[in-house]
């Protein structure tokens, strides 16, 4: 050992003794740094192992600065493990993920029974926390099960429309049947005009035609009237003539009618025009316009495309009515997203301002009849602290503002039964503001029944 003059540098000796101090003070620290039982038994014995391997580590070192540099090595690996509420935390995280993971498994074959099972899926899924959601990995499947409902709608829109649509085709045709009324030779082309109709509908359209009897009825009747029109022969020849001047006043109706052609929506005109020349007719002219029925099916495939048009201008408005309001939707996120930005910076800034951030560590939760004791660190610099609590899976409400910056532990009333978790924040009144700390760990307690 060297000693030197009384001006010179210290003593070794005085060196070594600085260093001894300076270890002890520091596994002091070390010791007190985490609370154990915040942890569960795994880490509570790597808790252990770090604080002895530091110790050596502390004691072995030859230097303040080294001493220095095994305490932050060790409060790093301390700050590495979890407290029994984070790993609880974690656990419930993979209990909702594997819930809704469940829930979205037992949906099996998508079909529009099983709507309010997606829909229950879908809210689930969106009531997790954002770490929750990553671990749902069959979320593709609720995604392609709520297109699947969606294809499935919107095929059941079409059938509902497809039914719409053969009603009103059997109706027109069973309305041309009731209006033959009573049979008789010049209601054959009438009849044949129902029967062109009827032949023209599907076997779907076929079924719903209730007095079909009564059009076979007619047929079997016209039969037996042509019949007898062939045996007086003298009688038809008159007749015929007669008839071949009905056809001629038919025919420009006939001719307006071919002319029609493939029926467009710009055909209506046409359409029009020839119905309402064949209303203008005689009854017995009307019988001669022989493709009436063409006129019919013109009639129902221009209903028919009016009313798709009508079905898509409805699409639109209501596919543009959902644009406009997602539109809306995202402009009041982004509204929000603002806001809550504005006011985070604001709090950074006021933090920034006047340096305080500091967080208490909530040590213990006790209960003790139909009161909950709390007991936290005191923090250099604090004017106050506020208690938070919640009731089982409740919201945090704050139920107690300390104004005094020594205060360590408070007690709180509770009711039987009933379980509570608590936090702390500390906060610091500076120039007429109040700047807030950051908020303890959690500690929870329940009253017994």
């Amino acid at each position: 050992m060297v000693v030197k003059d009384n001006d010179a540098q210290p003593h070794t000796s005085n060196m070594l003794k600085v260093t001894i101090v300076n270890k002890e003070a520091a596994i002091t620290e070390l010791n007190a740094y985490k609370n154990a039982d915040d942890y569960r038994d795994a880490e509570k014995a790597k808790i252990t192992k770090i604080l002895a391997n530091a110790k050596v580590l502390i004691n072995n070192a030859e230097s303040a600065e080294d001493v220095a540099e095994q305490l932050s090595d060790a409060k790093a690996d301390l700050d590495k493990l979890k407290t029994s509420a984070e790993l609880a935390a974690d656990e419930k995280t993979q209990t909702d993920a594997d819930a809704v993971k469940a829930l979205i498994e037992a949906l099996g074959d998508v079909t529009l029974e099983k709507k309010e099972s997606v829909e229950a899926a879908r809210n689930a899924y969106d009531a997790l926390s954002t770490d929750a959601k990553k671990l749902v990995s069959n979320y593709d499947v609720l995604v392609q099960a709520e297109k699947t409902i969606q294809t499935l709608e919107a095929k059941k829109q079409q059938e509902e429309l497809k039914n719409q649509m053969d009603a009103a085709a059997a109706a027109s045709v069973s309305s041309a049947i009731t209006a033959i009324g009573e049979v008789t030779l010049d209601k054959r082309g009438v009849v044949e005009a129902a029967r062109a109709a009827y032949n023209t509908l599907t076997e779907d359209q076929k079924a719903l035609v209730t007095n079909y009897t009564d059009l076979t009825a007619a047929e079997n009747r016209i039969a037996e009237l042509v019949q007898e029109a062939a045996d007086k022969a003298e009688a038809d020849k008159a007749e015929q003539a007669k008839q071949e001047a009905l056809k001629a006043k038919a025919q420009p109706v006939v001719d307006a009618i071919a002319a029609i052609g493939e029926v467009t929506l710009d055909g209506e005109e046409a359409i029009t025009a020839a119905r309402s020349a064949y209303e203008a007719l005689e009854a017995d002219v009307k019988e001669k316009v022989t493709n009436l029925s063409d006129l019919v099916i013109a009639e129902k495939d221009l209903a028919a495309l009016k009313a798709a048009e009508d079905l898509k201008a409805q699409q639109d408005a209501a596919k543009k009515q959902e644009e406009e309001a997602k539109k809306a939707l995202e402009e009041a996120q982004k509204a929000q997203d603002a806001k809550l930005k504005e006011q985070e910076e604001k709090l950074k800034a006021e933090k920034d301002k006047y340096g305080f951030n500091e967080k208490t560590t909530l040590k213990s939760a006790k209960v003790k009849g139909k009161k909950v004791t709390l007991k936290w660190n005191k923090v250099k610099g604090a004017s106050g602290y506020e208690i938070y609590c919640k009731t089982g899976k409740g919201k945090w409400k704050l139920v107690k503002t300390l104004n005094k910056g020594s205060k360590a532990s408070y007690k709180l009333k509770g009711k039987a039964g009933k379980k509570y978790t608590y936090k702390v924040r500390v906060f610091q009144k500076v120039e007429n503001k109040v700047i807030y700390g950051q908020y303890s760990n959690t500690k929870s307690a329940k009253i017994k029944k």
